[in-house]
């Protein structure tokens, strides 16, 4: 017997893309600690390249209220990184290697 987790509820900081590209939308809750630079930067700065920002400005604004947290990426080594990122994405989205799941319940 197996239970299939409700993808609206499973986006992380740990393979975001495939897990944000497969999960049902409008996503629901996502996992990620602000004070992580990367985590900020994945959910929102979109770190991997592919335009997914998982947090609502309505919830930054709370979230700047009580963090000090970055406006864009930091740098030029993170510009490269995402734009890389975007690369491999895209690469394996052609391949048919993020294909999207069915809920089972």
């Amino acid at each position: 017997r197996t239970t299939v987790l409700n993808t609206t509820y499973n986006v992380g900081c740990s393979g975001f893309y495939p897990r944000a590209y497969r999960a049902d939308k409008p996503i629901k809750v996502c996992h990620l600690n602000p004070l992580n630079r990367i985590a900020w930067e994945t959910h929102r700065l979109n770190r991997d390249g592919m335009n997914i920002t998982s947090i609502s400005p309505r919830l930054e604004a709370v979230l700047r209220r009580h963090f000090n947290l970055a406006h864009k990426l930091k740098g030029k080594k993170d510009e490269k990184r995402s734009k890389e990122l975007r690369k491999k994405h895209k690469d394996k989205l052609a391949r048919g290697k993020y294909k999207r799941m069915r809920n089972i319940i």
